[in-house]
């Protein structure tokens, strides 16, 4: 793990720290906002430090700020870092002229400005094409170090270069954000707030009298050229599986954490974590959602029949899979979605039975090579992270079942006390089916644990469950209440 060494930085008051700062910066945006874990108001503070030494890094993270609904406080997150980031810029209407322009100024003062977009829902509204695509263009360009844009200028139409690389932060309404702005950004998910969440009443004047610590503090610490010339070469160690993309997101903050010390740098490395496994508000390509739904449906297996895969992602709950047409989606419309991924069905010999299904690894047969589901997952989903409730719910109604997994390859064995499945459930069995939620998978372990039984007793419980169909389970670990 990288060492980071010891940085004399000047302070505005002897005791004024990286640390404190950071600290009390991230307690003052908590005063004004309602957020959903411990890690928005950290990396909001530890962005609004990167904007001033923001040319020590190859890339600048963007920020997003995005909610199911209007007043769920986006508008005020910008507020708080208009207040707090270096030569700060919030606008809910530019043309990408203003806009590079601004930024060629603001390095003729040394440092490029920070942009702050509000409403980018009209920004990004489908009108006025060859201005909303420019702009992305720009912001796009202005993610990584040599960043540029030329223009015409002046009566004689002379070419000229300007720099766009500038630290952005935008703030709109979910699903309307174009992809290669979210997949450059940290999204932060904002949500109205409940009626017992109080914070603090915003006053502009107080608000810009209480951080003025911050900014002469960043002001005196972004002027040390021993500061400037560590961050520029010093490489943190990221979590793991954090790699890509995201890597470069998260290294310029995580390496400002680190200067701050051990326990930001922590944090910064949870918050790093929770974000990039995290599912983000807006919509993801078809394809790369239904990657994510098979997954969720194989649960470990290593094979599936087509009509079993089909079966089980029109059982999503939060799917999308079951409006695809009268029967849900088809093995046909499965194949094709999969193709551009280099994903083919293959034939799967079970016993004496041959049919037709997938496979997470790859295989040659008659009509050609496919990679596998394993090498798709690994190429465009996060890594996936065990938990003991399934992330997405599974029903049973009319016309639907969860995957019957018993045509599939490589299943767990069943658990070695498990009861006989053609045994009667008793009266203790139904008395733990009603402590089941009705279509909710969930773990026979966290189930015992839940109720204070014995996890064998649980376990064999639930297969007379299953047995008399009261119960559905896919691989005898995760059970449904039907």
């Amino acid at each position: 793990m990288n060492t980071v060494k010891t940085i004399t930085k000047p302070r505005p008051t002897a005791s004024a720290t990286l640390a404190e700062t950071l600290d009390n910066l991230t307690a003052w945006i908590n005063k004004y906002s309602v957020h959903l874990s411990e890690h928005e108001a950290r990396v909001m503070a530890l962005w609004a430090a990167h904007t001033w030494v923001v040319t020590c890094f190859y890339v600048t993270p963007r920020l997003i700020f995005s909610s199911a609904t209007p007043q769920s406080g986006k508008t005020r997150q910008l507020e708080l870092l208009e207040n707090v980031t270096y030569a700060p810029r919030r606008t809910d209407s530019t043309t990408p002229a203003v806009l590079f322009r601004s930024i060629e100024r603001g390095y003729d003062n040394g440092l490029p400005p920070t942009i702050l977009f509000d409403e980018t829902d009209a920004m990004f509204n489908g009108r006025g094409e060859s201005k909303q695509e420019e702009l992305r263009g720009l912001v796009n360009s202005g993610y990584k170090q040599g960043g540029t844009a030329e223009r015409c200028v002046g009566d004689g139409n002379e070419i000229k270069t300007f720099r766009t690389f500038a630290p952005v932060a935008l703030a709109g309404i979910a699903g309307n954000m174009p992809d290669t702005i979210t997949t450059r950004a940290i999204a932060i998910e904002m949500r109205k707030r409940k009626p017992g969440e109080k914070i603090q009443p915003f006053q502009i004047r107080a608000a810009e009298s209480e951080s003025e610590e911050f900014t002469e503090f960043f002001e005196q610490w972004s002027s040390s050229d021993e500061l400037k010339d560590y961050l520029s070469i010093y490489e943190p160690e990221l979590p793991p599986g954090v790699e890509d993309r995201p890597a470069e997101i998260w290294s310029p903050l995580i390496a400002i954490a680190d200067v701050a010390g051990q326990q930001w740098g922590a944090y910064a490395r949870e918050a790093c974590s929770y974000f990039v496994t995290k599912p983000g508000m807006e919509e993801r390509p078809r394809g790369v959602q239904l990657l994510e739904d098979i997954r969720t449906v194989m649960s470990g297996r290593e094979f599936v029949s087509s009509r079993d895969l089909c079966d089980g992602l029109n059982c999503l709950e939060d799917g999308q899979w079951q409006h695809m047409g009268r029967e849900g989606i088809t093995p046909a419309q499965v194949s094709k979605m999969l193709r551009p991924f280099m994903v083919k069905p293959v034939k799967i010999r079970e016993g004496n039975t041959t049919f037709r299904g997938f496979s997470v690894y790859p295989t040659f047969q008659e009509g050609g090579e496919q990679v596998g589901l394993k090498d798709a997952w690994d190429r465009h989903l996060t890594p996936f992270i065990p938990t003991t409730r399934n992330a997405r719910h599974t029903r049973n109604t009319a016309g639907h079942s969860v995957t019957n997994c018993s045509t599939l390859r490589n299943s767990p064995e069943p658990h070695p006390e498990q009861s006989t499945p053609h045994e009667a459930p008793s009266e203790d069995d139904m008395a733990i089916l009603t402590d089941m939620t009705p279509c909710d998978a969930e773990n026979y372990r966290a189930l015992a644990q839940r109720i204070n039984r014995d996890e064998q007793e649980v376990h064999a419980a639930l297969e007379r469950l299953t047995a008399a169909a009261l119960v559905t389970t896919v691989n005898h670990q995760l059970y449904t209440r039907n």
